[in-house]
């Protein structure tokens, strides 16, 4: 009887990655750094991307780190001739760096807050498709970073949404572009996950409380259960899916959940209230 910890065509562990070379930026903390660490346990080389210097972990890794801003070609383009010229190829790229400036709506937008989440959300991506994958052999994977953003909307996020929204479509365009080359391009698009950009975020808390809410499963993503998301679509046991923006959503764009339900029982009962006494 063949396990279920083996792959019987390949004679090796499920969703190993040994030999793997994998580019990931954003690298430092939340869903990057817990992509690296999960990519690495899984066997790959990581070469880990971000503004600042992460060489220090790394070296702890067995890999590289190039620090650069995923808005800026250049950068990108060297990061990518560093993973190459040490590791020959790359085999795994993870475009995952991202921002999200405080919400604002439509009519107080302005060309920088706008810009500013273009240049990093969505040309971060561009560029890693455009660089990382030009020595990326066949049977390699790109997975981007989008957003429930992505796919659906939310009030005040007008600039942050245009651009996960261009995450995805570039996801799916660079799906149509490097598919003949055999490689896949998917994207993830989680709710809320519990990071430091999250909390940093001046509406944040209000953020991870309504989610949690409006969640069947009543919470918000740890970056481990991204990174694991990530991790699948990354391995050679995944070899059909290319073109998809993934929901990690803990079920929130399933339907209305209970706990939604009863905050607005809760409101109505208290509005009668409130009518009753005057």
């Amino acid at each position: 009887m063949t396990s279920l910890n083996d792959d019987s065509a390949a004679g090796r562990p499920m969703f190993d990655l040994e030999g793997k070379v994998a580019v990931v930026t954003g690298a430092a903390s939340g869903i990057g750094e817990a992509t690296v660490r999960r990519l690495a346990d899984a066997g790959a080389t990581p070469v880990l991307v971000d503004l600042v210097d992460c060489s220090d972990e790394a070296e702890r890794l067995g890999g590289i780190a190039a620090q650069a801003d995923v808005s800026v070609e250049d950068d990108i383009a060297a990061a990518a001739a560093a993973a190459v010229d040490r590791f020959g190829r790359i085999d795994i790229a993870v475009n995952n760096a991202g921002i999200a400036l405080d919400p604002v709506p439509i009519s107080e937008t302005t060309p920088e807050h706008f810009r500013r989440h273009a240049d990093v959300n969505a040309l971060g991506v561009l560029w890693g498709l455009k660089h990382f994958t030009k020595s990326m052999p066949r049977g390699g994977a790109v997975v981007n970073t989008a957003s429930i953003c992505g796919v659906t909307a939310f009030p005040e996020y007008g600039s942050y949404t245009s651009s996960k929204y261009s995450a995805v479509g570039l996801t799916q365009v660079g799906a149509m572009e490097l598919g003949p080359r055999g490689i896949r391009v998917n994207c993830i698009c989680p709710t809320s996950v519990n990071t430091p950009m999250l909390w940093n975020f001046a509406e944040g808390e209000a953020e991870a409380a309504v989610l949690k809410a409006a969640s069947p499963l009543s919470m918000i993503i740890e970056p481990e259960h991204a990174a694991a998301l990530v991790h699948f679509l990354a391995a050679d046991d995944c070899p059909v899916i290319s073109g998809q923006p993934i929901l990690i959503d803990c079920g929130i764009t399933a339907g209305i959940s209970g706990g939604i339900w009863e905050a607005v029982q809760e409101a109505v009962e208290r509005e009668a209230g409130k009518g009753a006494e005057d």
